[in-house]
């Protein structure tokens, strides 16, 4: 027959150590589930980013076709100063409002990441010292409890016996 102080003890841990296991469980299908938001939304982000560049030189390639043919129609050469620079200054502004649509992005990028950062320090993973710890109160706690039971069980076995002896 089992001792049921070393059976509560054990019990004790095991029970605890199965409580340990599923809040690490948690713990991982959390970061876990942050990362694939994290990954999803700087997916959009580029998608975003993607989209606009290619809006922005439609816009620019529109605007240049424009200029030259408003160019020829006043009967200029399009390698003139002026129509040149004008097609310099299209294309300037297309650079710059790259870069924007870029920096946006890069903040976006920026941003879901110190929000991912954010939810992952909220996750409950429990330590390896903390989990330790937790076990062995558990197996203190199971062997006092059993310890207790069993001297509660002799005290009343004894109080039985004197009871019947001599009443």
């Amino acid at each position: 027959m089992c001792d049921p102080v070393t059976a509560l003890a054990v019990v004790s841990v095991v029970s605890t150590a199965a409580s340990v296991a599923t809040e690490i469980q948690g713990a991982q299908a959390q970061n876990k589930a942050i990362g694939q938001q994290l990954q999803q939304q700087n997916q959009q982000a580029n998608v975003q980013e993607v989209s606009s560049l290619n809006d922005r030189a439609r816009q620019a390639r529109v605007e240049q076709g424009r200029m030259a043919v408003a160019a020829g129609e006043a009967g200029l050469q399009l390698d003139s100063g002026s129509v040149e620079q004008m097609l310099l200054n299209s294309a300037m502004q297309q650079k710059q409002a790259n870069e924007a649509i870029e920096t946006n992005r890069d903040n976006q990028v920026a941003a879901n990441t110190s929000e991912a950062n954010r939810y992952y320090s909220s996750v409950q993973e429990p330590s390896v010292i903390g989990a330790g710890l937790r076990l062995v109160g558990a197996g203190v706690t199971g062997f006092a409890q059993g310890r207790s039971a069993l001297l509660a069980n002799q005290q009343i076995s004894n109080q039985s016996g004197k009871q019947a002896a001599g009443g």
